[in-house]
């Protein structure tokens, strides 16, 4: 699909569901100045951690880490990302309000809020496939700790993810999401790793393609199926990385990472 500019109304319909790629306008979210400072961070600091097959990583990543106990504990570079993250929490943050949402931070039971500072490196390999959905009940339910946040128990919710590419990108990967919203029954298809997912789970199914490129902002849905196809050759994408979960027919929208 062409890089495309949208209105916030089709943003709005993301968070009530809608199957569909989000693109923000340039600099909406972070500057040139701000995501080069972010690229930096990258270069200068050790990772948060660095798990085999998972992305490395700047910050809290919540499906990263084995208990909340880990989650929720405080990291050395935890004050670093935030104040780094800060003005893109705070466009957010203003973006929502003015389209009469109520954003909060997502908090834990006990009241300790969940993380929104991350980065995080994807490596893509050429014929790779991380064909997954995210969810914070499903990555919560291998945490032998995890409770469900107050504000969500006994409720329905939508969760997606806004991202900025932070670097060039060089092979022709491209983000997949497919009209194929995730379904217990499709535990049949999950790999042994527990979080990716056959091909047969979103066979003949529609899917929209995007290539990220440098400064693009784009929101995806996190309850469909969604991969990275197409590269001809190792990549890496550098990404600032955001989770929204919106409760229809409600204001109100909580965000971690």
């Amino acid at each position: 699909m062409t890089n495309t500019y949208i209105h916030d109304q089709q943003f709005c319909n993301l968070l009530k569901g809608a199957w569909r790629l989000v693109h923000f306008e340039p600099e909406s979210v972070l500057t040139d100045v701000e995501r080069q400072q972010l690229l930096e961070i990258t270069q200068t600091h050790s990772p948060t951690f660095e798990y085999e097959a998972l992305p490395v990583c700047w910050g809290h990543a919540f499906e990263n880490y084995l208990s909340m106990a880990e989650y929720l504990d405080t990291e050395p570079n935890e004050v670093l990302m935030a104040e780094a993250c800060d003005p893109a929490l705070q466009r957010i943050v203003a973006r929502l309000r003015r389209l009469g949402f109520e954003p909060k931070i997502l908090q834990h039971p006990d009241g300790r809020p969940y993380n929104v500072s991350n980065l995080r490196t994807l490596v893509v390999e050429a014929g790779s496939s991380i064909l997954h959905v995210d969810d914070l009940t499903i990555d919560g339910s291998v945490k032998p700790d995890f409770a469900l946040p107050t504000e969500l128990q006994g409720q329905s919710y939508v969760q997606v993810s806004l991202l900025v590419c932070l670097n060039e990108t060089h092979s022709e990967a491209m983000l997949r999401v497919y009209n194929r919203r995730y379904q217990p029954s499709d535990d049949v298809f999950r790999l042994e790793n527990g979080w990716q997912f056959a091909d047969a789970a979103v066979q003949g199914a529609e899917y929209l393609d995007f290539k990220p490129n440098l400064g693009d902002t784009f929101v995806m849905p996190n309850h469909y199926f969604h991969d990275v196809v197409g590269g001809d050759k190792e990549d890496t994408w550098v990404l600032y990385s955001l989770y929204l979960l919106h409760i229809p027919g409600t204001a109100q929208v909580y965000l971690y990472i």
